[in-house]
């Protein structure tokens, strides 16, 4: 069978492994030309386990984001309730600037969450995350 371009004849750049971070080969399967995934490690997933895999990376990677975001707004906070990392810059207007860019970025990631919805890929197939 001839592969679909892009990814899957390697004309762009590879897949990784959504588990181990390896690279991904494709091959097909069978007589309807099941496509497999495989990584140097040996995990295999179907099409819609490799992009559930990869929607649940992109998942906890906004909820890193949106935690390492709003953590840094508090350690400003701190340091400009103390009057700078000093202790003489009693307003601090850079950091009280910078903090409500932080809480604004925190707060567009948690909608680019709000709004994620399933990939549905016919045929009543549908990569879902693991709800935990």
């Amino acid at each position: 069978m001839t592969l679909p371009m892009g990814i899957l004849d390697g004309r762009q750049p590879a897949l990784v492994c959504p588990d181990c971070g390896g690279a991904i080969s494709v091959n097909t399967e069978g007589t309807a030309d099941y496509l497999v995934f495989t990584c140097q490690v040996g995990h295999a997933y179907s099409a819609a386990t490799l992009i559930a895999g990869k929607e649940e990376r992109v998942e906890q990677a906004l909820w890193s984001a949106i935690y390492l975001l709003e953590e840094l707004a508090r350690l400003l906070g701190s340091l400009a309730e103390r009057g700078g990392p000093d202790g003489r810059q009693p307003s601090w207007p850079a950091a009280r600037q910078r903090i409500e860019q932080l809480r604004t970025h925190a707060a567009a990631v948690r909608r680019v969450l709000d709004d994620e919805k399933p990939i549905d890929l016919g045929g009543g197939t549908v990569a879902e995350r693991d709800p935990s």
